[in-house]
């Protein structure tokens, strides 16, 4: 079993903790007897450990075995009415079969195709479409969140595994 971490996620997650933490630390130590300041500052601190759970409590990232890929994306703002609609397609996302997998290409998708296919907008849409033997919706990884040499290593192993 391997594992494929969001290198990107997790370093803009620690650019926000150390921004956050600076930020605090300026107001607990230049406005120490201003109470909302405080305030702001234990705002700042929350934040900075939120990112911290972020990082080490929910992270994204793509799990290879050797018959089967589990995508562990953690979509904390596709939450509202359509909520089932799109659980339902995250859990058709999350799960691939390497036995059942047809053809791979790498795809840009718009923003009717991610509302159909993934059930949410991510902030960029670089995705590798999965074509499913014996099944009419493709599924979908997103990508955009790796770097290239991470998506070149799991196309790499996905074309490996699949032929």
């Amino acid at each position: 079993m391997k594992r494929i971490y969001s290198f990107k996620i997790i370093i803009l997650c620690l650019c926000i903790m150390i921004i956050c933490l600076l930020t605090a630390l300026h107001f607990f130590i230049n406005y120490n007897t201003n109470g909302f300041m405080i305030f702001i500052a234990y705002f700042f601190l929350a934040f900075a450990i939120s990112m911290l759970l972020k990082i080490f409590g929910l992270p994204d990232y793509i799990e290879l075995t050797k018959d089967k890929i589990k995508v562990f994306n953690n979509p904390l703002f596709a939450t509202n009415k359509f909520y089932d609609k799109k659980a339902n397609l995250i859990l058709w996302n999350n799960e691939i079969n390497l036995k059942e997998v047809e053809k791979i290409e790498l795809v840009k998708l718009t923003k009717k195709e991610k509302k159909k296919y993934i059930g949410f907008n991510h902030l960029f849409s670089r995705y590798i479409r999965i074509y499913i033997k014996n099944s009419n919706p493709n599924k979908h990884i997103y990508i955009s969140i790796y770097t290239k040499k991470q998506i070149m290593n799991l196309l790499k192993f996905l074309n490996k595994q699949c032929n």
